[in-house]
Order: C-alpha cells, then sequence, then structure tokens
C-alpha cells in the first residue's frame, strides 16, 4: 500500500479524530501481518516461507505460532537486478546467489538475488485463476481474513504492509474511530502482488482491484453512524484516489 502516502495528507481535514499508530510490545498479541521490530529495523510477523528477507525466531511473535517469525525485508540491488538481504548461514537464498558488502552490520546478512524464473513462475503456476477471482472478489472479508492468517491456498504471496506508505511514512489504517482498513489495505495488496505473479497485472485489472478496495472500505463505513460514517467515506475517496493515481504505476503491463 505504498502509494497511499502520497495523498495521505488531506487525511488532517477529514479525520482529526483519528488516533495515534499504536505501539507494539513484546506483551502484546502479534497477529499475522502486524509490526514487529528486530535488531536490523522494523518488519511484519510472517509465516517463515513467505518472508521475503530475514526472519527473527526470538520471540519477536510470541503469541504466534512457531513457524511466525518477525519479517524484516532490508532492499537491496546488484545492478539492474533487485533482492533481498538474507542469512546466508541459514541458506536463504535457494535459486539464487548471495552478494557481499550490501546489507547492514551483520556479515551473515548478505544481498540475495533470485533468479525470477526459478522463483516466481512455478509459485505462480500452482494457483488457479479462479481461486485467486474467489478470494479477491466474491469472498467475505471475514473468510478472506481467515484464509490469510492461514496462509491457505499456500501458493500465494499472502505479503502486506498494511497501509503503510513510502519513505517511512504510515498512513492510519483507522482513519476515523471504529473504521478499521487494514483488512481492507491487505486484501488490496493480495491482488497487486498475485495479478504480478500471475502474469494477469493489466491496467484493466489493476482498476478491477482499486475498485474492489473501494469497496470494501466502504462495507466497513456503512457499519458506522452517520457522522462517522461521512468522515470514514471521504477517507475512503483519498485512499482509493491515491492508489488509483500512484499504485503500481511501474508494473502494469
Amino acid at each position: 500500500m505504498k502509494a497511499i502516502a502520497a495523498l495521505a495528507f488531506a487525511l488532517a481535514g477529514l479525520c482529526l479524530g483519528a488516533p495515534a499508530l499504536y505501539e507494539t510490545s513484546l506483551a502484546s498479541p502479534q497477529a499475522v501481518g502486524n509490526w514487529c521490530k528486530a535488531p536490523l529495523g522494523e518488519g511484519s510477523c510472517q509465516h517463515t516461507r513467505n518472508c521475503k528477507g530475514i526472519s527473527y525466531p526470538t520471540g519477536l511473535c510470541p503469541k504466534d505460532a512457531t513457524d511466525v517469525q518477525c519479517c524484516v525485508d532490508i532492499k537491496c540491488s546488484v545492478g539492474s537486478s533487485d533482492g533481498f538481504c538474507r542469512s546466508k548461514k541459514n541458506d536463504g537464498c535457494g535459486g539464487g546467489n548471495f552478494h557481499t558488502g550490501l546489507c547492514p552490520r551483520d556479515s551473515d546478512i548478505q544481498c540475495c538475488i533470485q533468479d525470477p524464473i526459478k522463483t516466481l513462475l512455478p509459485r505462480a503456476s500452482q494457483c488457479t485463476l479462479d481461486e485467486y477471482d474467489q478470494l479477491m472478489y466474491w469472498t467475505d472479508m471475514d473468510s478472506f481474513q481467515a484464509a490469510r492468517n492461514a496462509q491457505d491456498p499456500g501458493c500465494f504471496d499472502w505479503f502486506s504492509d498494511d497501509c503503510s506508505g513510502k519513505g517511512g511514512f504510515d498512513t492510519p489504517e483507522t482513519p476515523t474511530p471504529g473504521a478499521d482498513f487494514a483488512p481492507s489495505c491487505r486484501r488490496h495488496d493480495f491482488g497487486y502482488h498475485n495479478a504480478q505473479l500471475m502474469d494477469i497485472f493489466t491496467e484493466a485489472e489493476k482498476e478491477r482491484i482499486d475498485d474492489n478496495f473501494k469497496n470494501d472500505m466502504d462495507n466497513v463505513c456503512d457499519e458506522l453512524g452517520l457522522m462517522k460514517r461521512l468522515a470514514c467515506k471521504a477517507a475512503a475517496k483519498i485512499y482509493h484516489k491515491a492508489v488509483e493515481e500512484f499504485g503500481g504505476e511501474d508494473d502494469v503491463d
């Protein structure tokens, strides 16, 4: 959801009641996708099989299953190829090669550049368009969230940074009291990520994903009283406009 931050400043005039972003401690329950902090930076609690970066098995996601760990994605690049900093000791670059001197501090953490033909296409080929359509457009939000928490089907990319923005700016996930847009942001991320993996991320599909994002947010707003509902829908329009204008603009076929 990186694009949302491009227009998020407008929320100040619409959502004066928005609460401050919370800080998570080790004593708090950590759901899959929630914020966590590790020695090399901030990340999110993810199933280890879905972590593109560094997984920390040190109790940073204490309320989750043992295969859910704090995942920190630190991007790196070699020439025109992009990758992630990963652990060489743990053989964290299957299907790719490590490159030294491109990642911070820990000598075990090196830049992993993977071959997209070996890593992305086999994964995408295991998922069907019917499964994608069902989860993206026809499944109610509670059922989508249940599938996401279970990471099922496992062939999909379930990673999401929720409603975070570019440059470390965090767009409010609750822009007005009672309106939680985080699940809507997660499904929007699901659409972008998997449409790209399945090579169907066209202008038409992007528009369909963005419009579904707006519908999901409007459904949240419809549960509120009149005044909160008006503020909520105003915020939803801003979030939708942001992804329309800036979301995935470099990845559309």
